[in-house]
């Protein structure tokens, strides 16, 4: 039998072999509550309480269901408990799936081989749904309706259940709503399907309103335990009440200071306050001896956490008993120089102290947070990986947005004038860029001087005509501020921002941003944010370029260089950091958000981007909803309890790009007890701002060439040459055809003249099979004679 007392501490023991009824155990970070959990199911099954088979243990991840079972299997062979078989520990989702297969007679219209549909699943049926009510799929509308349809089935309402009050979006009508719901949900039945939200709501629909069903179930399971309580939804505390019979057990173990999804649905009151007044025999017993940190570390998240109001009070104490090392804060001058200093710290960790890299992690508010730290450990050699999302120039907007910029230094990319053409598509659909594909190709020419040379001959709409001059008129409003003798790199910004507006992109971004906010919440990331953030890494990448960022010629000031050159070096530095992929990434610094580092620890953490407005986020400083900002702080200390021995809490100054204001220190340092410490701190640097570019070097820097060609670019184009084609000066007439004249073409064989009309010519190729007619442009990239 298992000797409790040796195994767990005082309150996990008072926990695990606790005789009550409704049990809710309060476990502070790191306390142990896994370990409590498990423990408590092997005691009600080995002391009889329960039977396997009467058991459910419900977690909310299926990693998290898995470590369980080899948890409890292992305490069943390693004590030689009496238990013949597993207790049935899953997530909700697969209990509910479990119960749906069974009962599925009880819901009309469905069978027992009905489909779950996925992500791409549901927006067809959803567009399906639009189309059938004669709902534009891109009007506001249809994003407003999506929203709310995800809001009503977190509550766990049909749509015969649904009142107007439950529909919080002004926008929307009662009927409308309704309407749409209805037809979905026809539509969803009509195909034997159910979405995600579908496999509890209608879990719950039977068992509340079949009495013979909730009977069996109630007969059938004596035990639930409930791990991660906080993160419950009212859904899921609805269908655990209607499974719950009056003499079954409950136990409940969470943490509502880490109660950090409400955007999910998560309500920490369930916890807090709602299991108290619905179980009035409930017995809490709080866990606050931490197996994982210091004191000196969990001293700052206990005084940071008791801003919150309303909450269960626990101060975390350090089961080792060791103080630790203090933590070290920060105020660095600007972001990139925050980016360096927790980069020659990590150094310091593991040439001094023996740290493996994946010992470390660096954690931050929002995935754009991420760019300087990047660029930072990609020019250190250090390797890393994003735990939870894209690396941030591998995220698609800013992808979109170097596509952009790859163009002004290379007209001949063709990739990166196909992403521009889809980021917006500027109305054009898949048959008219094949047709500018197959155009410019016919015509050996680039896509880019298609699109912007020969708008007129290009067989599209009018309104994609429109938006493609909109672009060449960009195009050389950048290009003029690019090589006007009067550039000051503080600038640059300004002027990309400029571009992006003028060319249509920055709206294409903001609307991506809103459909985000509409389905997600105002707390979604978002894209502008990594704009913004891109904008800020070139301005500094301007004003002080990295001396080692290309080969220069000796007697070359990097300093010097005009604005084309300096662009193509940062864009020739992304594709070195990229190199990175190739590193071995097993022993590897691990970059992630708070989100994602809840349920993590590691024996080195750094949080950096501590910035009002940043962390916490302006929507939660400036939201009505007192429950935003507390969010926002539990976040907070979620992220400093991830940390084992070591914590680094960094801020800096300078200007934001994100709420443009000059950067203020987070509230959360002050509140923790963190910048009283500590003042601002001028880590060295060679910092030197260079305002004005002094010698064009940009046609004359063999080495710079050099290099970029020896990357995967196309041959680097100066701002110049293609400032003048966009003045038609490619037009010239390179060869002097006639009619019947032969030419040659690589992909169509030998042709023969048979029309021309000033510079344009056609060809006909009659080797291929369909005797090919070819029309193109007179331009030096134009088919040669074959005589020449």
């Amino acid at each position: 039998m298992i000797d409790y007392k040796t195994c767990l501490n005082k309150q996990q023991e008072q926990a695990v072999t606790s005789t009550a009824q409704h049990l809710r155990i309060i476990a502070g970070a790191g306390t142990g509550k896994t370990r409590a959990l498990t423990y408590r199911i092997a005691f009600l099954l080995s002391e009889r309480i329960v039977l396997p088979s009467q058991l459910v243990a419900i977690t909310f991840t299926n990693k998290v269901a898995n470590e369980m079972k080899e948890r409890v299997q292992s305490l069943t062979e390693q004590y030689n408990l009496p238990i013949d078989r597993m207790p049935l520990i899953t997530t909700y989702h697969s209990f509910c799936l479990r119960f749906l297969r069974k009962e599925i007679s009880y819901l009309p219209g469905f069978t027992k081989n009905f489909t779950i549909a996925d992500d791409d699943d549901q927006k067809k049926y959803l567009k399906m749904t639009a189309e059938a009510l004669k709902i534009n799929v891109k009007a506001d509308i249809f994003e407003h309706l999506k929203y709310a349809l995800w809001n009503i089935k977190c509550l766990g309402l049909l749509p015969n259940e649904v009142s107007e009050k439950d529909i919080e979006d002004p926008i929307l009508s009662y009927n409308s709503f309704i309407n749409f719901y209805s037809k979905y949900q026809e539509i969803l039945k009509k195909n034997n399907t159910m979405d995600f939200d579908d496999i509890l709501i209608f879990a719950y629909y039977i068992i509340k309103n079949n009495p013979n069903v909730k009977q069996r179930y109630h007969n059938k399971y004596k035990a639930f335990l409930v791990d991660e309580y906080q993160d419950t939804n009212n859904l899921q505390y609805k269908l655990l009440r209607e499974f719950l019979s009056p003499d079954a057990l409950l136990t409940v173990v969470g943490d509502p200071d880490q109660t950090i999804y409400t955007w999910r649905g998560a309500d920490a009151k369930l916890i807090s306050h709602v299991l108290p007044k619905d179980f009035k025999d409930l017995v809490t017993v709080i866990l606050n001896a931490n197996y994982r940190s210091t004191q000196t570390i969990l001293n700052t998240a206990n005084i940071l956490i008791n801003n919150n109001t309303d909450r269960d009070k626990k101060n975390l104490l350090a089961a080792s008993g060791l103080v630790g090392e203090d933590i070290d804060f920060k105020i660095l001058q600007s972001q990139d120089l925050e980016a360096k200093y927790i980069v020659s710290q990590i150094k310091d960790s593991v040439y001094r102290r023996n740290r493996k890299y994946n010992e470390i992690s660096i954690i931050y508010r929002s995935n754009y947070l991420s760019r300087a730290l990047e660029m930072a450990l990609a020019q250190a050699r250090i390797p890393y990986k994003i735990y939870g999302g894209f690396r941030f120039y591998d995220r698609a907007s800013i992808k979109d947005a170097l596509a952009y910029l790859r163009v002004l230094i290379n007209p001949e990319d063709n990739a990166s004038t196909l992403r521009i053409l889809q980021a917006p598509t500027r109305k054009i659909g898949p048959m008219s860029l094949a047709y500018i594909v197959s155009f410019a190709d016919q015509n050996q020419i680039s896509y880019l001087e298609a699109i912007v040379n020969h708008i007129d001959e290009l067989d599209i709409s009018s309104v994609s005509k429109s938006q493609l001059q909109n672009y060449k008129n960009a195009l050389a409003t950048i290009f003029k501020n690019l090589t006007d003798t009067n550039f000051k790199v503080e600038n640059i910004a300004d002027i990309i921002k400029e571009y992006y507006k003028n060319s249509g992109f920055l709206n294409y971004i903001n609307e991506i941003d809103k459909k985000k906010e509409e389905k997600e919440g105002k707390s979604a990331d978002k894209e502008l944010d990594n704009i913004n953030e891109l904008l800020a890494n070139i301005l500094s990448f301007f004003i002080n370029p990295p001396e080692d960022s290309l080969d220069l010629d000796e007697n070359l000031n990097v300093k010097e260089l005009d604005a084309p050159t300096l662009l193509s070096m940062f864009l020739a530095n992304i594709v070195l950091m990229s190199q990175q992929d190739e590193m071995d990434n097993k022993d590897a610094v691990n970059l992630m958000t708070v989100h994602v580092s809840k349920g993590l620890e590691f024996n080195e953490v750094f949080i950096a981007g501590l910035i009002q407005g940043v962390f916490p986020t302006s929507h939660a400083i400036n939201s009505i909803d007192p429950e935003a900002l507390q969010e926002e702080r539990r976040m907070f200390y979620v992220a400093l309890t991830r940390a084992k021995q070591k914590l680094h809490v960094t801020s800096y100054r300078g200007y934001s790009y994100i709420s443009n204001t000059a950067n203020q220190s987070s509230q959360f340092l002050e509140e923790a007890g963190l910048l009283k410490r500590n003042v601002f701190t001028p880590f060295s640097t060679n910092y030197t701002p260079q305002t004005t570019a002094k010698v064009p070097t940009y046609n004359n820097v063999s080495s710079i060439q050099k290099k970029i060609n020896s990357l995967p670019e196309k041959k680097v184009t100066t701002g110049q040459i293609f400032l003048n084609s966009l003045a038609n000066n490619s037009n010239t007439q390179a060869y002097n055809y006639k009619i019947g004249m032969q030419v040659i073409s690589t992909s169509y064989g030998i042709g023969t003249v048979t029309e021309i009309n000033g510079n344009k010519v056609r060809a006909e190729f009659p080797d291929k099979a369909d005797n090919k007619s070819v029309l193109f442009i007179n331009t030096s990239r134009a088919f040669k004679p074959k005589d020449m």
